[in-house]
């Protein structure tokens, strides 16, 4: 019986060594050094530092430096031919800081998909024109797209939940970027961090 039990206790060894670990989950498209929002490193896309080989800590704004971003499918469960199923219900957008946000700066998500070449995700801390949205800029006198989206944020996080429909399934998010910038009356500069990355996101994956 002993022998057995050894015999047992040997193949519940392999089988744990062969069964994967727990899956982590989805990585962030963006990642940034922190340490670094001092309005040199990148303050101009091109020009300056480029992380994460330079760091400037002490010297940056905590509450307006990019650690992640990440865009993550939102899904629901729904029956269907009586089993249940995973559906795609959207998108969540989450800029994470080295900080909580602080006042007077606009962070913002850039990102071309579909026919929009530069999707924004915005949220302004400025006292009297702060506020938060998603939007697809246009060149006056045409009026900007506004998606309806607004913005909250906890913590370190700044995060835009994108509802189900406002863009389709299968639509890729490229060239993508994030900022920090002052804002100093309706002027959005100078820009404290920068962080951009050659990953790419499909919605409904």
């Amino acid at each position: 019986m002993r022998i057995r039990l050894v015999a047992l206790a040997s193949t519940v060894g392999v089988v744990a060594a062969i069964a994967p670990a727990h899956a982590a989950g989805p990585k962030p498209q963006i990642t940034d050094a922190i340490g670094d929002a001092n309005g040199v490193n990148q303050q101009f896309p091109g020009l300056g530092p480029e992380p994460p080989t330079v760091q400037t800590a002490p010297a940056d704004l905590a509450g307006a430096d990019i650690s992640t971003v990440q865009f993550v499918t939102n899904f629901v469960t729904k029956k269907v031919k009586n089993k249940k199923v995973k559906v795609p219900n959207g998108f969540t957008v989450t800029m994470t800081l080295a900080a909580a946000p602080m006042a007077d700066v606009e962070y913002r998500v850039a990102a071309a998909a579909g026919d929009c070449t530069s999707v924004f995700f915005e949220y302004d801390t400025s006292v009297g024109l702060g506020g938060s949205d998603v939007r697809c800029p246009a060149t006056p006198p045409a009026s900007d797209n506004n998606y309806g989206v607004t913005a909250t944020a906890s913590g370190t996080k700044i995060s835009w939940v994108v509802p189900n429909g406002v863009f389709h399934n299968g639509t890729v998010f490229s060239s993508l970027n994030a900022q920090t910038r002052m804002v100093v009356g309706v002027v959005t500069a100078p820009q404290v961090d920068y962080a951009t990355s050659n990953a790419t996101y499909t919605l409904g994956k």
